[in-house]
């Protein structure tokens, strides 16, 4: 559970090093944030010669969280860290993924956004759909299955 002012630690080589949430995208009213959302943040350390600077306001997606989460098959599972992947115009903005990220992100990617988007007989969205697709803050289908993939894909471990 990732809410504001929440640290974070950047699982990626954009040179960033640590992250402080100041916002959950997606609805004025959420508190907080989980696997798979994504969040403003302010940039607290980074690397000298990195894609990143410390103080800039970037976007990014939650791949790990301390707070336990439970599995389909009834197991639960936890992280000993908060970390996330920033993000720019629907792509991350490093090139390789550090430590092991969440096998939800690559079920989000999948099934979850089949169902966000999915329309009914009518062609509207119910308000189930709506809330699912309020995480990603309005990106089109295409922008967030490729975003979730590429995170996926650049990942050396998937728990």
């Amino acid at each position: 559970m990732i809410q504001k002012e929440s640290y974070l630690k950047v699982a990626d080589n954009s040179g960033a090093k640590d992250l402080q949430c100041i916002g959950i995208i997606g609805s004025t009213r959420k508190r907080y944030a989980y696997l798979g959302d994504l969040v403003r943040c302010s940039v607290k350390k980074a690397i000298p010669g990195g894609i990143v600077k410390k103080g800039e306001i970037v976007t990014a997606v939650i791949v790990r969280v301390r707070k336990e989460f439970r599995r389909e098959d009834g197991s639960y599972v936890r992280f000993g860290d908060n970390a996330a992947i920033i993000i720019k115009d629907s792509d991350p903005v490093g090139t390789c993924v550090f430590g092991p990220i969440a096998r939800e992100l690559k079920v989000l990617s999948n099934e979850q956004v089949e169902k966000a988007f999915s329309k009914d007989a009518k062609g509207g969205r119910s308000t189930v759909d709506k809330k699912r697709i309020s995480r990603y803050a309005g990106m089109p289908e295409s922008d967030v299955r490729k975003l979730l993939n590429k995170i996926v894909s650049l990942a050396p471990e998937i728990v």
